[in-house]
């Protein structure tokens, strides 16, 4: 799928390529709001670490909210787009509430995504308890799972705000 492709781009560090992939999808969805629920959990994930807002507001504005997924989905999504935009108080409360979210639907990968990014908020205010609180708990999430790649990342972030209160 194209998300999966996306995100393994990502992964492989092709920036471009990855965002191709999500600009494409936005183009062949577009006036299809259904699907794009589905897609925009990965695709917000691209834009995310490319830092590309404009994307990701387009997959926001034509996405659906029918679905309790979907609702989820938007709401992860709107977490990453304050993110980006360097709005880390708003975001931090939007990741919340996604995490609570994506932990009553279930989905693990989600919840604990959505808890990493409150703890990157979280941090970036300078609230390293509260931030480290969160990181921990994706990171059990995420152990889990056995998804060691997250589990990396949340120690790097870890090790950052450790070192930052030392």
């Amino acid at each position: 799928t194209f998300r999966v492709a996306a995100l393994g781009r990502m992964a492989r560090g092709d920036e471009v390529g990855a965002l191709d992939l999500v600009r494409e999808l936005d183009e062949l969805l577009r006036d299809r709001p259904g699907p794009r629920s589905w897609i925009l959990n990965g695709a917000a994930r691209v834009c995310l670490a490319a830092d590309e807002a404009g994307l990701l507001r387009s997959l926001i504005d034509q996405g659906v909210e029918f679905l309790t997924r979907d609702q989820n989905s938007m709401a992860s999504a709107r977490a990453m787009l304050a993110e980006i935009e360097g709005d880390h108080e708003r975001a931090s409360a939007r990741y919340q509430d996604a995490a609570d979210r994506w932990e009553a639907f279930p989905a693990v990968l989600e919840h604990g995504l959505a808890l990493m990014g409150a703890g990157r908020c979280l941090l970036a205010l300078g609230r390293q308890n509260e931030g480290t609180e969160r990181l921990r708990a994706a990171r059990d999430r995420f152990g889990g799972l056995g998804a060691a790649p997250l589990i990396g990342e949340v120690d790097d972030l870890l090790a950052r705000a450790t070192s930052k209160t030392s």
